[in-house]
């Protein structure tokens, strides 16, 4: 494998310094021209029927003046995932000190104006406005395909402006962030994309989705899930017992097998470091051909080496599968689909979630649909007719339990009922949920199935099969769980009533297992605390306890 000279980039996170709410502008300056260093992203496009996908990998660095008008240039390189021969694509960044320049197929001029991105061909025969950082809370912006965000939020992150957005209908979100673009396409949205030369021919809508983008001091990467694609990041773990020698036919030194709905990809890989590195599944019918991707940048010699490899992939439907390397041989695999679990069992009288395939049992309790937001509340009404996906809270009148095992749940995607920024989602198998930056996620349920993160530093949330969670975007308690006295309180209304109920607590008033938070604010598993050394105050039942 080619030896590759790597920058190495300092990687940090973005983190929020300070959020301007208040409707303030922020500064304004030319943040394109301010520094003569590389910006640089990856991004998967595919048609919306599948049969058109490829990477788009894209730098800014050089600058050009046209007709008295400063630019940046916009280098863009297709990649199709079917020409990845061997399963390895590496996206290098030239810098000025290499020949050569960098590799595209298309090139395009960004430029920006008091905080407006623009972005146009080469030829100058179209612009389109991207981007634009002059906006303020409450503000509109129509992007180029027509559809319309509302600005929730504007800040700062690292001296840079950063805008958070929602659609009008509830149904997407974005963050603008300088230096980097979107998080939802980076500096390609899908009708600046339809320009390049791959996609002027192809009829279906694009999809686009930023998986990598990096500037100095500053990288974000972001798996990805479809039908068609999955694509998940992994921790480079160095062989210290294995050389690129005898590497040669590398399909020999991985192994593919399926765990439930997952697939298994072990053995070992030729990597370059320090980069980034994702491993995606293409899927096409029952074939899936594994490739692995790097994102570096050229400046300074560097080394390969050889990676083990550990990983699964998720959320694969039950069927038998040809898989392997881009170009490379295929094996025959049998996937059983996901792990039947155990009854989801509910309680007379104990608030829980449900979500069905099918029409919901009306006899077994009282069922709330999510209806608005009323001073600072969440007010779900009753629904005398449960209807089928669609996520509800049920107030049992008896105990009960539902075998998925007996449901045709295979394929099922979540069901999202969305008002006023808040999103109530149904699951139809079990799930980890991280937090997202900003995004707070509210577990309803006090069942063992579904809990949130047991301990500080910890990330993730889990929801139970047929069950659902809410969430919302929540700068001031990032990805975490806010105490009783300061989280926004669910209540009932119960059909043909005017007033309103607090609902009734999950874990049942005054039970052993009630919810335990500590004087922060973030919700524990009371599991956690048991038979350990957690000293401290904590919030159960409204009230502190000392342990």
């Amino acid at each position: 494998m080619k030896e590759l000279h790597i920058f190495i980039i300092a990687c940090f996170i973005f983190s929020v310094r300070m959020m301007a709410q208040d409707g303030t502008t922020l500064p304004t300056k030319d943040w394109l021209a301010e520094e003569g260093t590389c910006r640089y992203g990856c991004s998967y496009v595919r048609s919306s029927n599948g049969t058109d996908n490829a990477v788009l990998y894209y730098s800014i660095k050089e600058k050009e003046e046209v007709e008295g008008t400063k630019y940046s240039k916009l280098f863009v390189d297709v990649v199709e995932l079917s020409e990845l021969e061997g399963g390895l694509h590496e996206m290098v960044f030239v810098d000025e000190e290499c020949p050569g320049g960098p590799t595209c197929t298309d090139v395009l001029l960004i430029r920006e104006n008091g905080g407006k991105v623009y972005c146009q061909t080469e030829d100058g025969t179209r612009e389109w406005l991207i981007m634009d950082f002059s906006l303020k809370s409450g503000d509109t912006f129509v992007n180029p395909d027509g559809e319309r965000f509302l600005v929730k939020e504007t800040g700062m992150a690292d001296n840079h402006r950063k805008l958070m957005l929602a659609s009008e209908d509830g149904k997407q979100e974005d963050t603008w962030e300088e230096r980097i673009g979107s998080l939802q396409w980076g500096f390609l949205p899908p009708s600046v994309v339809k320009s390049l030369k791959r996609f002027r021919d192809v009829d279906a809508p694009l999809h686009v989705r930023l998986w990598a983008a990096g500037a100095p001091y500053c990288f974000v990467s972001q798996n990805i899930s479809d039908d068609f694609f999955i694509l998940q990041s992994f921790e480079d773990v160095q062989a210290e017992d294995m050389t690129h020698e005898g590497l040669d036919h590398i399909e020999t030194w991985l192994t593919f097998s399926f765990v439930d709905d997952s697939l298994h990809v072990q053995g070992y890989y030729p990597l370059v470091y320090p980069y980034t590195a994702f491993i995606a599944a293409s899927i096409t019918g029952t074939r899936i051909d594994i490739s692995f991707h790097h994102v570096a940048a050229l400046s300074m010699s560097m080394g390969g080496h050889v990676s083990k490899i550990d990983i699964h992939l998720p959320g694969f439907r039950k069927g038998t599968y040809e898989v392997g390397l881009f170009g490379k041989t295929h094996t025959t695999l049998e996937c059983k689909g996901p792990a039947l679990t155990e009854p989801v069992t509910f309680t007379a009288g104990q608030m829980a979630t449900i979500i069905l395939p099918s029409e919901p049992d009306a006899g077994k309790g009282k069922y709330y649909r999510l209806d608005r937001v009323e001073a600072g509340e969440i007010v779900f009404e009753q629904e005398l007719q449960p209807r089928a996906h669609v996520p509800y809270i049920i107030v049992p009148f008896e105990d009960f339990s539902i075998d998925p095992g007996q449901l045709e749940l295979e394929g099922l995607k979540p069901d999202t009922v969305s008002v006023d920024g808040i999103s109530f989602i149904g699951t139809y198998s079990s799930e980890k949920l991280e937090s997202k930056e900003d995004f707070h996620i509210e577990i309803i349920d006090a069942t063992p199935d579904c809990s949130l993160p047991p301990a500080e530093g910890e990330r993730l949330a889990f929801v139970g099969t047929l069950r659902a969670y809410l969430t919302w975007h929540d700068p001031y308690n990032p990805g975490g769980s806010k105490g009783p006295e300061e989280e926004m309180k669910i209540v009932l209304r119960d059909h043909g009533t005017s007033g309103l109920s607090p609902a009734p607590s999950p874990e049942g008033e005054g039970r052993k297992d009630a919810a335990i938070y500590e004087l922060s604010g973030k919700k524990v598993n009371g599991k956690w605390l048991n038979g350990k050394s957690h000293k401290g105050i904590y919030i159960k039942d409204r009230k502190k306890w000392v342990k």
